[in-house]
């Protein structure tokens, strides 16, 4: 039975030098004895140089002068043009920018807890407004006494007609 021999991305790549020639002397001996020992490498091997067969029966074209010199002319432009994102000025304004977010954010913070503190925390105004009603009455509430007296007209409320004012006294004549 063979042994069996893993075949590495490196190992796989060394196929097309080794096809082209391009391998030195050691490199060209460990894939002859990974071809040796492989049945997967060597039909790897054989379907490159298929695949390379194939690609000389095709016919070749030449690129056009105009081709080439479009494509230099290219280059030199992209070289002379700076990367804006390199400059000095890029740098600073993405800085301005972040500066700029983290200010707006806190604005919205600060805007939001102001709402939010001018709905729900009522202030003295809002205080003495709620309580408007008993304070009107306050007169009114003073000359009650205590609280036993409420309770006494509660029980009785003929005690309640007795004084109300205009009213005559009850037992009293003419």
């Amino acid at each position: 039975m063979d042994k069996l021999i893993r075949l590495t991305p490196e190992i796989r790549s060394d196929f097309v030098a080794y096809l082209d020639g391009e391998l030195d002397e050691q490199a060209t001996e460990r894939i002859e004895a990974v071809l040796a020992q492989s049945n997967v490498a060597r039909n790897d091997v054989e379907g490159l140089a298929q695949t390379y067969e194939l690609l000389d029966a095709l016919p070749r074209y030449e690129a056009s002068a105009e081709f080439a010199e479009q494509t230099v002319a290219s280059i030199r432009i992209s070289e002379l043009r700076p990367d804006y994102r390199e400059s000095k000025w890029y740098h600073m304004a993405g800085s301005g920018l972040r500066v700029l977010g983290w200010m707006a954010g806190l604005v919205a913070v600060v805007a939001v807890s102001f709402l939010i503190t001018r709905r729900w925390v009522p202030t003295e105004e809002d205080v003495l407004l709620e309580d408007l009603p008993v304070i009107e009455q306050l007169d009114t509430y003073s000359e009650v006494g205590s609280i036993e007296f409420l309770k006494l007209l509660d029980r009785q409320p003929t005690l309640l007609n007795e004084m109300a004012p205009g009213r005559p006294a009850a037992g009293g004549g003419s």
